[in-house]
C-alpha cells in the first residue's frame, strides 16, 4: 500500500474505534441510570448495538489486514455478518483470541465468562435481536400486515436478562420480591460490569493480541476501560 493509503486506512479505522468507544461507554452509563433502565431501555440498547457492531467490524478488519495484507470488502462483510453481532462475537473469539493471547493475564478466564455466562449470553442475544429487528418494534407493530417478527425490547430484557439473573442468583430472586428498585439497580450494575469486562478484554486484544499494528495504534480511545478491575468486581459477586 502507498503511504497515503496507509495513512487514510489507519486514520479511518482509528476514528471508527473512537466512535465505537463513545457509543459503548455512553450506553454503559445510561443503562445504570434509573430512568433509562426503567422507562427507556431502547436508548442504551441503540448505543450498545451500534457501538459493538462498529467495534467488532473494526477488529475483523484489523485481523483480516494482518493475516491477508488487505482489508475485507463491504460485500464480504455484509455476506458473512451484515448486522449479526452474535456472529461477529463468535468470529472474534474464535479467530482473534489466539492460543498465545489466551495465555496472557485474565484472558482465558474472561473468554470462558463470555462464552458460558448465561446472563452475558442473554445480553448478547438481546443486543443482537435488537440490532437485527427489535429496534423498529414500534413501527413494526403498526406497519406489518401480519403479526410483526420483532419483539418489545422491554419484554426481551425481562426474559433474557432479569429472569436469568433470578435463576442464577437466589439473592436476586428474593430481592425482586422485597425491593424491586434495588433489584433493578443491581441488575444494571451486573450488565455494566459484564460490558466493562468485555471492553477490558478487547483493549488488551488490540494492544497485546496478534491482530496488527493498526489495532495497536487505534486502541487509545478504549484505554479508559483498562481501569476496570475484574478481581475487584468478582468480589462484589456480579461478574462471576
Amino acid at each position: 500500500m502507498t503511504n497515503l493509503k496507509e495513512l487514510v486506512i489507519r486514520g479511518t479505522l482509528a476514528e471508527e474505534v473512537r466512535i465505537s468507544s463513545e457509543l459503548i461507554s455512553t450506553g454503559i452509563k445510561l443503562i445504570q441510570e434509573e430512568h433509562y433502565y426503567n422507562e427507556a431501555i431502547d436508548v442504551p440498547l441503540i448505543l450498545l448495538a451500534n457501538g459493538l457492531e462498529r467495534l467488532l467490524k473494526c477488529i475483523f478488519c484489523f485481523y483480516t489486514l494482518e493475516n491477508t495484507g488487505k482489508l475485507p470488502t463491504m460485500t464480504a462483510i455484509k455476506k458473512d455478518f451484515n448486522h449479526n453481532i452474535a456472529k461477529l462475537f463468535e468470529y472474534v473469539f474464535s479467530h482473534c483470541y489466539s492460543d498465545d493471547f489466551i495465555g496472557k493475564g485474565t484472558t482465558q478466564k474472561d473468554l470462558y465468562f463470555f462464552r458460558t455466562n448465561p446472563v452475558f449470553q442473554g445480553l448478547v442475544k438481546v443486543i443482537n435481536d435488537f440490532a437485527l429487528r427489535d429496534r423498529y418494534a414500534n413501527l413494526d407493530l403498526i406497519l406489518y400486515e401480519d403479526l410483526p417478527k420483532s419483539s418489545n425490547p422491554d419484554d426481551a430484557w425481562g426474559k433474557w436478562i432479569e429472569l436469568v439473573l433470578m435463576q442464577e442468583y437466589p439473592e436476586m430472586q428474593q430481592l425482586s420480591i422485597t425491593d424491586n428498585k434495588e433489584f433493578r439497580r443491581r441488575s444494571s450494575r451486573y450488565i455494566a460490569a459484564s460490558l466493562n469486562r468485555l471492553m477490558y478484554s478487547f483493549v488488551h486484544l488490540m494492544i497485546l493480541g496478534k491482530i496488527g499494528e493498526y489495532a495497536n495504534t487505534s486502541a487509545g480511545p478504549l484505554k479508559k476501560f483498562r481501569s476496570y478491575n475484574p478481581v475487584h468486581s468478582e468480589k462484589e459477586w456480579f461478574c462471576k
